[in-house]
């Protein structure tokens, strides 16, 4: 497992032009992210691991990464599978690199710096992914296009998720399975309903926004402490073992699970892990 630190916020997206170069680069904080990947190529075999097994994996603005480096030009052959957990549907929704130099231009002014000379750089801000349409791109344009690394993916969403049923995550997942799908990409679509024991609330909610990181990692106890149940437990083992198979070989399918079937337009099968801490196959 390697896990890297990366600049975010107003650090990770300078696009005021006191900072512009001949190329323009705006996503600072996915080329550390890129950096990270091509020192894992060269370097993991050091540490007992496969340059040529690499699975990415991501949650929330960590699915957004995802959707980055799957379709970047620049990532191609640093991974073999990925990881989307709740990262929308890869659209940055109109943002363009002029968008990102005007809220930059617009933040600085607002702070009493005009201009855009060496002394305006000081006025940074916060602004999300720009495609710059050569390192990185509009991940849904991508997807629909085919330009992207036709690499073995899971994705999927919390089932009490930001926006509801048919929001940004839980529909933008399906969404994104069903683009991917079409492309003939191995895809496995998931939604996870399972609610920690001591997290359960009166109105029986689903598994909020992140929720489930602790249990497609295994670390329910590191997580709940004393109060981690036996159900726990349980649901985490499940949940990790899909994604450790996963990583493995590109199919969460292995011995003792439930079988997990490829999502196709047709038959858009999705697995879900469930209140009670297994999981099954249904359809949407």
């Amino acid at each position: 497992m390697v896990s890297f630190n990366y600049r975010l916020g107003r650090f990770g997206t300078f696009a005021h032009p006191a900072l512009a170069t001949t190329s323009r680069e705006v996503d600072f904080g996915l080329l550390d992210q890129l950096a990270a990947l091509r020192w894992v190529k060269r370097n993991v075999a050091a540490f007992g691991g496969d340059p040529d097994a690499v699975t990415i994996i991501g949650e929330s603005a960590g699915g957004m990464s995802v959707h980055a480096m799957l379709t970047s030009p620049a990532a191609r052959g640093l991974f073999r599978a990925a990881v989307i957990q709740s990262g929308g549907d890869g659209s940055y929704k109109g943002a363009s690199v002029a968008t990102a130099e005007a809220a930059a231009t617009a933040f600085a002014r607002a702070k009493g710096i005009d201009g855009t000379g060496p002394a305006a750089s000081a006025a940074l801000h916060a602004f999300g992914p720009v495609p710059d349409g050569r390192t990185f791109v509009d991940g849904r344009d991508a997807y629909r296009a085919g330009r992207f690394a036709h690499v073995p993916v899971m994705v999927g969403a919390t089932s009490n998720d930001i926006g509801g049923p048919d929001g940004v995550m839980i529909g933008g997942a399906r969404d994104v399975a069903g683009l991917l799908a079409k492309q003939g990409v191995p895809v496995y679509y998931y939604r996870f309903d399972y609610v920690a024991t001591s997290a359960a609330t009166p109105d029986g909610a689903g598994a909020g926004h992140a929720t489930d990181i602790p249990f497609f990692f295994d670390t329910a106890d590191v997580k709940y402490g004393a109060a981690t149940t036996s159900t726990d437990r349980a649901a985490a083992t499940v949940a990790s073992r899909y994604l450790v198979n996963f990583v493995k070989t590109g199919d969460p399918n292995g011995k003792g699970a439930v079988r997990w079937q490829r999502y196709d337009a047709a038959d858009p099968a999705m697995l879900t892990m469930t209140r009670g801490g297994g999981a099954t196959l249904a359809r949407e």
